[in-house]
């Protein structure tokens, strides 16, 4: 599961969230502020974290 890092333009709050299959393009509200839609930033060590779950499950089911 990755880990996806926030941002909110109204409060500037930044937060990271896990995301599930499925979940990564559903709006994600500001823990802070409520605001209805932040900003997904881009992270490397996201989509690295990403791989290496997914190369160790394929691994598990080999």
């Amino acid at each position: 599961m990755p880990k996806y890092e926030y941002n909110c333009p109204t409060c500037g709050h930044y937060f990271e969230k896990i995301a599930f299959m499925g979940d990564e393009d559903l709006p994600v509200p500001c823990p802070e502020c409520g605001r209805k839609e932040v900003r997904r930033l881009t992270s490397a060590a996201g989509l690295f974290n990403g791989i290496a779950n997914f190369s160790a499950l394929a691994k598990d089911h080999s």
